[in-house]
């Protein structure tokens, strides 16, 4: 990486949640552009795992092309993992629930 920045990632926690900030500041006499992902792994037996809240949001399905999603509209209640899915959900809501087939609602 030919440029010179600052990462600073903050994570709070309190007795109900956890929120963290990825902020990147750039230090270089040059622009740069920067993109990031954060995301959550959760531990749970694939075959029993579902998640709810979905129904109604827009999706990309990026299989079996990733560069010409299929767009769809999610119809489904309760959507389950039955094979290698590929998939991003738009305007999803800010609760969802996710149980992980190890018997814990997330």
């Amino acid at each position: 990486w030919n440029f010179a920045f600052l990462a600073s990632y903050k994570v709070a926690l309190n007795s109900k949640s956890l929120s963290t900030e990825l902020v990147i500041t750039n230090t270089d006499s040059k622009p740069f552009s920067f993109n990031s992902a954060l995301h959550t792994y959760f531990r749970g037996f694939i075959s029993a795992v579902s998640v709810k809240g979905l129904k109604g949001c827009k999706t990309l399905n990026k299989d079996p092309d990733p560069s010409n999603p299929i767009e769809k509209t999610e119809e489904r209640e309760v959507i389950t993992f039955p094979g290698f899915v590929d998939c991003i959900y738009l305007d999803a809501p800010e609760e969802l629930h996710l149980n992980n087939g190890l018997g814990d609602i997330i």
